[in-house]
């Protein structure tokens, strides 16, 4: 289902150009024009993500986020303003911001940024917890494995200490919330946790959101813009998929661990910065250290404290409580009563190795609330009280024969597989690219190849 965004600009213009831009990245967009509209809607609609403009008529931006932090709304909301500073951008952080962009911007960087807040706010969902949260000594969460146990233990050992972290596991196991349960257990839990996924950005864009820039230090540089590192000062830096980090960007990120300081792009000033540093990544880190595609300086550098997080397989005890939670969840969202994972399917759920993780089993109950119909990957059969039914199989639509010569023949194939991967996937395109095992820069620049007009395609 495409994510809802609620974008709240008073400028017509502006509020029509995202709404257009989010519209053909396939997500659905709701405008509104000021403060007051934008609560209203917020509670109404309950929408997945806010994109809140900060100068509004009447109820001003950052008012609007502190009041939906105190209401305990739960989806993340991203910043834009035309007046931005380091100190508003603090204080965005500080109120619950997931993150601050200065107009004018690319719309890649905008997007890059909806795209990583929309997947962290997944990850919090797919450990079964509510947005990290202290209760008592602890945090709440669902599990009761002895390996997610053993997890909150490592947790309350180190989040006190000012030691380096580098947290490892798969895809979809919740790697960004432990970073955050961290945080918000140590004395810098006043302060803001920034984060930056390394992999959601190009590499021509990654450095200079790491390290912020001086105005006119490259093309399009058109203000002076404060860094994550900067941002994250007395704070936390969540370096998501560290991995996918340039050696160029690893040299300086080493030199700024070290030193505790750094100099944005274009500028020879020099910052000092006091942070704590927590990485993750789900590549083999020793590996690229061998094949030369990671400092080993930098990766003794972060892992100093090492936490693994476990992959769905490795505690199906969790399955059963993450099921019955997630079902909770969505039969009061999508308004479904009388819903119930008979033992049979509960069975079935546990006997499968999951690799997309608590990702692909959220999305499965998910599936069963709105459709009625549990898709139970491998069970071998269809299980009438389970309600399992395959996925049909992507291929192409009209057979290609008589097409013409191979070149031709090959690219109306592939046109066809993409268009019916994207109508798959409800026009999303990062899970679309991810079921043809391409990247999502490959699966946009074959769409405009192909004229694919998503829009059209999934209404």
């Amino acid at each position: 289902m495409a994510h809802k965004i609620l974008v709240v600009d008073d400028e017509k213009n502006m509020r029509e150009l995202l709404c257009d831009l989010l519209e053909m990245e396939g997500f659905k967009a709701e405008p509104a024009a000021d403060g007051e509209s934008a609560l209203t809607m917020a509670r109404k609609k309950a929408p997945d993500l806010m994109v809140l403009d900060l100068r509004l008529p009447g109820i001003q931006g950052m008012e609007v986020l502190r009041t939906l932090k105190e209401e305990g709304a739960g989806f993340p909301v991203v910043i834009i303003t035309a007046h931005g500073d380091i100190n508003t951008a603090v204080e965005a952080l500080k109120s619950g911001a997931a993150d601050f962009i200065v107009k004018p911007f690319d719309n890649e960087r905008l997007l890059a940024s909806i795209r990583q807040a929309l997947e962290a706010q997944g990850v919090v969902a797919q450990a079964g917890m509510s947005r990290p949260r202290i209760v008592g000594d602890g945090l709440e969460i669902v599990g009761e494995s002895r390996e997610i146990k053993d997890v909150f233990d490592m947790i309350d050992k180190i989040a006190a200490t000012a030691a380096t972290v580098l947290i490892r596991g798969e895809s979809g196991t919740g790697k960004e919330l432990i970073a955050q349960a961290v945080h918000l257990k140590s004395d810098r839990k006043d302060a803001p946790i920034v984060s930056l996924n390394c992999a959601a950005l190009p590499e021509t864009l990654l450095e200079s959101e790491l390290f912020g820039y001086e105005r006119g230090a490259f093309t399009g540089a058109h203000q002076k813009k404060a860094g994550r590192i900067e941002l994250a000062d007395g704070g936390t830096l969540f370096l998501d998929e560290v991995g996918d980090l340039s050696l160029s960007a690893q040299a300086k990120l080493l030199r700024a661990l070290d030193e505790k300081e750094f100099s944005p792009l274009g500028s020879e000033q020099t910052i000092k910065v006091d942070i704590r540093v927590i990485a993750a990544t789900n590549r083999d880190l020793e590996a690229m250290v061998k094949a030369g595609s990671f400092r080993e300086d930098l990766f003794f550098r972060l892992n100093v404290v090492p936490v693994y997080l476990p992959a769905l397989r490795e505690r199906k005890e969790d399955i059963g409580a993450l099921a019955r939670h997630f079902l909770e969840k969505y039969t009061k969202r999508h308004g479904k009563d009388g819903l119930e994972l008979d033992e049979e399917t509960m069975a079935r759920l546990s006997a499968y190795s999951w690799p997309g993780n608590i990702r692909e089993l959220e999305h499965a109950v998910e599936k069963f609330v709105i459709l009625g119909e549990l898709p139970i990957p491998g069970a071998g059969e269809t299980g009438r009280d389970a309600r399992v039914r395959a996925p049909a199989p992507l291929g192409l639509e009209n057979d290609v024969r008589g097409v013409g010569p191979l070149k031709k023949a090959m690219k109306a194939a592939e046109r066809d597989v993409i268009i019916r991967t994207l109508k798959h996937t409800g026009g999303n395109k990062k899970a679309a690219a991810d079921i043809l095992k391409v990247s999502y820069k490959t699966l946009f620049n074959k769409i405009h190849e192909h004229g694919i007009e998503i829009k059209a395609m999934i209404e």
